[in-house]
């Protein structure tokens, strides 16, 4: 477990009358719609649950990408300072277990999901300098935190996304090429406005959050 999480989870375990955050998860109709195919899994216990949604299409578009849903909800309503940070410290955890370095400063701003969720967000541009279990060697990546609190549901949610957006291919004879494709970086992170970076979809994963019943 990363760190940050690990020292949110002990302190939350440790207070009185905690209960379970409500499970964040990925509208299925969005899901199918997105035409990517995503794998789920979970894990977290108490006041810290966490879902992944990870796409590895193999070494042809649409690109690899991956989405970390946290829910946390440990009886103390953080500030959006607070919130934003933890944001960050669980960005920093993602891109250094897939090797990425990040370039430039990036873009931040507000947006409202389809289910009333108000969030901050943050977007950034890397490259692989390591190879992971998902991203290759000098790929180009695009990353996004974003996270609200759901007061339907009493809960934190945070998101990490982290989508390749190109690839580089250098033959033995003739000069490197570059190949893009915008296709997951646009599942996980759009919205019918386009509000982060461009990123244009109807079923936009973070935008069709479930988070709250």
């Amino acid at each position: 477990m990363r760190p940050w999480l690990a020292v949110i989870l002990v302190a939350a375990l440790l207070l009185p009358g905690c209960v379970a955050p409500y499970k964040v998860t990925v509208d299925a109709g969005a899901l199918a719609r997105s035409g990517i195919p995503w794998t789920r899994s979970d894990r977290g216990t108490g006041s810290l649950l966490e879902t992944t949604y990870t796409a590895d299409p193999a070494s042809q578009p649409p690109y690899p990408g991956t989405l970390q849903l946290f829910a946390l909800r440990d009886g103390a309503r953080r500030s959006n300072e607070e919130l934003l940070a933890l944001t960050r410290s669980s960005v920093e955890n993602a891109t250094a277990e897939n090797g990425i370095a990040i370039q430039g400063a990036g873009t931040q701003g507000t947006r409202t999901l389809r289910n009333g969720l108000a969030t901050q967000w943050f977007a950034l541009e890397g490259t692989v300098s390591s190879s992971s279990a998902l991203f290759q060697e000098q790929t180009r990546v695009r990353i996004l935190g974003e996270a609200g609190f759901d007061g339907r549901s009493g809960t934190h949610v945070i998101a990490v996304a982290i989508a390749q957006v190109e690839s580089i291919t250098c033959p033995l004879i003739g000069p490197c090429s570059t190949r893009s494709d915008l296709r997951t970086w646009n599942a996980l992170a759009g919205d019918p406005e386009g509000t982060i970076g461009f990123a244009v979809s109807e079923n936009g994963l973070i935008d069709n959050l479930v988070s709250h019943g």
